[in-house]
């Protein structure tokens, strides 16, 4: 399909030409008179002022402009001089404008007629000093086709105006040509052949202003034959020869004042008058004009030509041409002396004078479809391109699937498809569609044999291995490459999920000669470092688990929430070991660190009220409860909930509140013993969701199928039905997700709760116990602060009987 952008940008040019012309072609007279049609007589059917062989020429057959290869810009003049001054000086200036490879357009203005014509009165009589002129003027329109390699039609518009008020109306005509070009060849040349059909349809604007009737425009028929070669030689650059001839079906066309033959006859106004009138009378007969042609160019600048035409008229001509002068691609100059050998023609009728001159500007056709085909192989795809990386860059993973896919479908030779498929992959990755992710990339590595991302490819391939948990699969891709593209940027990416599957595996010391490789400034560096941390913690190396965190901790600038995650789990881990260490200092200070935001925040509070509780004085056992009930205020559904009110009881003992303390423990045994996820409930699960996934492989490959094709409305309509299908696949793997960490924390708490609720009861047992021996305590305090108020009150009462005996 053809640019529209580079059509109208192309008449936009045209039209303003046209408007350029239009101010030379508006007649300065603005009555109507009488004409015949001059125009369509011997200047549109001859070669009076252009051959065949410029194919600028449309007057002479539209279907010529299809040789037009730029921009041309032509004008010209024929003189032919009489003794009584009158002159016959036809003229023409023409714009061709190539569109595509197959269209031209162009626009003409030409006038043909007599001037220096000496007025006459009424009677006749000449009027001394008065001259007028008798002549019409043509704009032009034109428009060819090449509707196959060798066959190419045309079509002209041409309105007439006479400048005479005296000679007829606005005109209207059409023409329509056929150019055949059956031989292009280096060798044997260029040879064509055409056809044209001239007036075939015509309007007179207004009538005959004398006579009534409409003006009468002769139906023409013009062939030509043309063939031409480059030789590219010293002394033979160029040859070639022309034929055309028209067939005229109204004798009046070779007797009115367009042929030099007959301006013999018209030496003042009345003669021409009469002349033009008696034209309509005349019966009609047919008309023969000719032209034969020969040029040859010894040098690319310069050329000379001859030939004979109608009434004997023998050219001889001059070319000369330049390139590359400035902006204008070519620029040439013709004269042609003309010489009528019939002996009809008065002496000063005998001879002629035409000067050509043309040039090219603009681009080419192919330059000028180059061009547009660069912009379409660029800009479009590159379009496209930017739409799926703006839905990958959103996360709309489903809709960037699609976007990627129509990149790779409709602009195979794109310069970035590649990086399409690479990132169509990435997002079924992230819509778990791993079989078709897989699928992609390799497709990838066998057609984009040269492309630099062949091993972001088989490292995508090596990831899918280890998030399907086959190890084995992954570590030889991963030998790939290291063996083949061990200095490429993803080199770091392969080592880090190689030292991953190492530490799943457990050979440690693998592990470590791998992820130790990991350069700072990767942005692996930071994960690499914690599981070192992870390495050592196993190994019970606790001083060189600090180290690597303490890596972590010491970057000042994280790119990307993962990472600052990443470092208040460090925060966390470190705080753990200082507490394992005994250094409740530095572990308070490092469980302080995280934020009330970060996903670790029950953990640290958890951490903080260990450390509290470790401190030894009551100030610290008082924060060691706040900090407990805010984790569970803070997170009620953190799994550290129960751990949490074992230690608020452990703070409320050692502050002997053992009123407090009891329904603490209690409430830690009470979540401890409360019903949590069966592994049946989860082998359930976990069963329907295989159930789904199965379906979920079926669907995408069918969903690949539709994206990797050119989309239609058909496909789109296809697309929008699959979407509510894979919403009800996005939600179920989704709440998979959750259900399936829901799960690890029940397990694991489950598994920790029996020691937990263990120590609450053996806690609350000693609550307890210390909250008998305490109420003990208080009655035997009761009682001897009684017995000794008795044993006092007795003394007082022995001394008041003492004293009353004496």
């Amino acid at each position: 399909m053809k640019s529209i952008e580079t059509h109208t940008s192309g008449f936009q040019r045209f039209l303003a030409v046209c408007a350029l012309l239009a101010v030379f072609a508006a007649p300065s007279q603005g009555a109507m008179g009488y004409g015949a049609g001059g125009i369509p007589g011997l200047i549109l059917t001859s070669d009076l002022l252009a051959n065949f062989s410029d194919f600028s020429s449309a007057y002479l057959n539209p279907a010529l402009l299809t040789g037009i290869d730029q921009g041309e810009f032509n004008a010209g003049i024929n003189t032919w001089g009489k003794g009584s001054g009158t002159v016959w000086s036809p003229k023409y200036l023409t714009v061709s404008l190539p569109l595509d490879l197959d269209h031209t357009v162009a626009l003409s203005f030409m006038q043909v007629g007599l001037s220096g014509i000496q007025r006459t009165d009424n009677k006749g009589i000449a009027i001394s000093g008065q001259y007028t002129d008798y002549s019409e003027i043509a704009l032009q329109a034109s428009y060819a086709y090449r509707l196959l390699p060798m066959l190419s039609v045309g079509a002209n518009a041409t309105m007439i105006r006479p400048t005479s008020t005296e000679v007829g109306a606005f005109g209207f005509t059409t023409d329509l040509g056929i150019r055949f070009h059956p031989i292009d060849d280096y060798l044997l040349g260029k040879f064509s052949l055409g056809l044209n059909l001239q007036n075939i349809y015509f309007i007179e604007a207004l009538p005959d202003t004398l006579s009534g009737e409409f003006n009468k425009y002769p139906l023409n028929i013009h062939m030509q034959v043309h063939w031409y070669n480059e030789y590219y030689r010293p002394f033979f650059e160029r040859f070639e020869v022309s034929f055309n001839c028209a067939v005229m079906d109204l004798i009046t066309e070779a007797q009115n004042f367009g042929d030099p033959a007959s301006t013999e006859r018209i030496s003042n106004a009345a003669d021409a008058q009469a002349a033009l009138r008696a034209k309509q009378e005349q019966v009609k007969n047919i008309s023969f004009v000719y032209g034969v042609h020969a040029k040859w160019f010894p040098f690319k600048f310069f050329g000379i030509g001859s030939g004979i035409k109608t009434n004997g008229v023998i050219p001889i001509g001059i070319s000369f041409n330049w390139k590359r002068i400035n902006f204008i691609k070519r620029f040439q100059l013709d004269y042609d002396f003309g010489y009528a050998t019939e002996n009809e023609q008065p002496n000063d009728s005998k001879f002629s004078h035409v000067v050509r001159l043309g040039f090219r500007f603009g681009k080419t056709r192919e330059e000028a479809v180059s061009e547009r085909w660069y912009r379409q192989l660029m800009r479009e795809p590159q379009n496209d391109f930017n739409e799926a990386m703006r839905l990958y860059l959103a996360k709309k993973y489903w809709l960037a699937s699609f976007a990627f896919g129509k990149v790779i479908a409709k602009w195979p030779s794109f310069s970035k498809v590649d990086v399409a498929t690479f990132y169509m992959g990435k997002s079924y990755e992230y819509l778990h569609m791993y079989d078709v992710a897989r699928e992609i990339y390799s497709t990838g590595l066998k057609k984009y044999t040269t492309s630099d991302f062949r091993p972001k490819f088989i490292f995508q391939i090596q990831n899918l291995d280890y998030k399907t948990m086959d190890f084995e699969n992954a570590l030889k891709n991963y030998g790939f490459i290291m063996n083949l593209y061990k200095d490429s940027d993803i080199a770091p990416d392969a080592d880090y999920v190689a030292g991953q599957i190492y530490y799943d595996k457990k050979d440690h010391q693998d592990a470590i000669n791998v992820l130790a490789t990991i350069d700072q400034t990767n942005e692996n560096y930071l994960y690499a470092q914690y599981t070192l941390a992870m390495i050592e913690v196993h190994r019970k190396n606790l001083n060189g688990a600090l180290e690597y965190l303490n890596n972590i901790i010491s970057v000042d600038s994280l790119k990307t929430i993962s990472e600052k995650s990443l470092r208040e789990l460090a925060f966390v881990k470190m705080g753990h070991i200082f507490f394992e260490q005994g250094n409740l200092k530095n572990a308070y200070g490092c469980y302080s660190r995280v934020s009330n935001s970060s996903r670790f925040y029950d953990e640290a509070l958890l951490g903080l009220a260990w450390t509290n509780v470790k401190g030894g004085v009551p100030e610290a056992y008082t924060k060691a409860i706040q900090t407990a009930d805010n984790l569970i205020s803070a997170r009620p559904q953190s799994s550290l909930v129960a751990e949490a009110y074992l230690l608020m009881g452990y703070g409320f003992t050692l502050l002997e509140q053992y009123d407090k303390a009891v329904p603490v423990y209690k409430k830690c045994i009470e979540i401890c013993d409360a019903k949590y996820l069966s592994r049946d409930e989860f082998q359930a699960r976990e069963s329907q969701h295989s159930g789904a996934m199965n379906q979920y492989n079926d669907f995408q490959k069918k969903a690949l199928n539709i994206a990797l094709r050119k989309p239609t409305p058909a496909l789109v309509a296809q697309k929008d039905a699959m979407t509510p299908e894979w919403q009800k696949f996005d939600e179920e793997i989704r709440n998979f997700d959750v259900f399936q960490i829901d799960a690890q924390k029940q397990f694991s708490f489950k598994r920790s709760s029996i020691q937990l609720k263990n120590q609450a009861e053996y806690a609350l047992a000693t609550a307890l116990h210390l909250q008998e021996t305490q109420k003990k305590r208080a009655i035997m305090r009761d009682t001897q602060d009684k017995t000794k108020q008795i044993d006092k009150e007795m003394e007082d009462l022995q001394k008041q009987l003492k004293e009353m005996e004496e």
